[in-house]
């Protein structure tokens, strides 16, 4: 124990007496290590914030979305039409959905005084709320009757009624979509950006919608997407085969003919997210083990120059009974010392560096005691890796010629 002790000292000692070539030397290191840890947290903030978004939309739901027809690979002009008879018939003949909601979208201007503001109108059923998971902020929904009555009313996402109404009560309030005055009933409350955010959006009755804002009349069935909530995960895959049957019964596809829709589960949209998110995790990791390379080769370099200015000490030092090993650890400590304290300088750097771009970016970022391990892992490996070689050289030195080199 004294013996590694005594090295321990020996080479904080010369590391202290190379102060500028010590902090140059760990300055790849911090680089590499803050990076690596910036990017990790990124990287698993990402994965969160993907999970939490996909979930966000609902619980056991299914997407069901018309496909483009192809013709020898090459995709047609139009696509096959889903209609909400088709959302209808389903929720009437599988009894593991507990609801179906269609959505029919429109790109409109919505106005209320001098705010003109683009909006994503969505049409659709009483049901979409339930089926959404979207929480009411004030007002209410509307309703079957609102639906059936071809109500002109609607409810707005959270940002549409900033972006209408500032910090005004919405409530009560009329707006103009496309000259049409719509009654808002109901705000929802703001559940943040992502894959298919509801926050910019305005929701009103798919009766009126369909009626007032379709190009023709052949369009006023036609929706863009059902969405099937099933009672729980399990029945999924079992739904997902009764629908695509139903499906293709209705639409008359013939045995081995292509699917006119897609299914989509949220396990699988998720999938998805997930591939592309650990794919990008993957490249920014690839980008701080370089910057960390690049620091264990200035080590390695360092090193190596200082066996040569020590070679005289290492000589003497044999001579007076010094073994191999003895050297090979003291130059190797020296370098895992190095690598260390740049890779503790870099954690601190990176933790900073994490939380300020949390704030300042308003990402998600994920910091926790794994992190950290994996970043002094990391500085104690490349301290070793590129310590040995130097370490070696060092031992291996011929006392008589080194006590003779100049």
């Amino acid at each position: 124990m004294k013996f590694f002790y005594n090295i321990f000292i020996t080479s904080i000692h010369n590391i202290w007496n190379n102060k500028a070539r010590s902090f140059l030397t760990v300055l790849g290191i911090v680089i590499g290590i803050a990076a690596f840890i910036v990017m990790l947290a990124i990287g698993r903030g990402a994965k969160e914030f993907v999970t939490k978004e996909i979930t966000k939309l609902g619980s056991n739901l299914i997407f069901v979305m018309p496909e483009w027809r192809r013709s020898g690979g090459v995709s047609s002009n139009r696509s096959i039409e889903l209609t909400v008879a088709d959302g209808q018939y389903i929720g009437q003949t599988i009894s593991e959905v507990v609801d179906v909601a269609p959505e029919k979208r429109f790109n409109k201007q919505v106005k209320f005084y001098n705010n003109n503001v683009p909006l994503s109108i969505i049409g659709s059923t009483e049901k979409i709320f339930s089926v959404l998971n979207l929480p009411l902020e004030s007002g209410r929904y509307f309703s079957n009757t609102d639906v059936s009555d071809n109500s002109r009313v609607c409810v707005l996402g959270n940002l549409s009624k900033k972006y209408l109404f500032g910090n005004l009560d919405a409530v009560g309030k009329t707006v103009k979509i496309e000259g049409l005055q719509f009654k808002v009933i109901g705000v929802v409350q703001e559940l943040g950006g992502g894959w298919r955010s509801p926050d910019e959006r305005v929701y009103v009755p798919i009766t009126i919608a369909m009626r007032r804002f379709s190009q023709n009349r052949r369009q006023r069935s036609v929706v863009n997407m059902i969405y099937i909530k099933l009672q729980n995960m399990k029945e999924t895959s079992a739904a997902v085969d009764k629908i695509e049957k139903i499906l293709r019964k209705r639409h008359r596809i013939m045995p081995g003919g292509q699917d006119d829709f897609r299914i989509f589960t949220q396990q699988e949209i998720l999938g998805t997210y997930m591939k592309v998110t650990q794919t990008l995790n993957y490249l920014l990791i690839s980008i701080a083990i370089i910057s960390l390379l690049v620091g264990g080769i200035g080590i390695m370099n360092i090193m190596l120059v200082t066996v040569t200015e020590r070679t005289k000490e290492i000589g003497l030092r044999k001579a007076v009974g010094a073994t191999n090993h003895a050297i090979l650890t003291q130059f190797l400590t020296e370098s895992v010392v190095l690598s260390l304290l740049g890779g503790l300088i870099g954690i601190a750097l990176g933790i900073s560096a994490a939380e300020i771009i949390s704030k300042t970016q308003n990402w998600m970022i994920v910091l926790d005691g794994f992190t950290i391990v994996i970043g002094v892992i990391f500085a104690l490996a490349v301290g070793v890796f590129f310590g040995v070689y130097p370490a070696r050289k060092a031992s291996r030195l011929n006392p008589i010629e080194a006590l003779r080199y100049e």
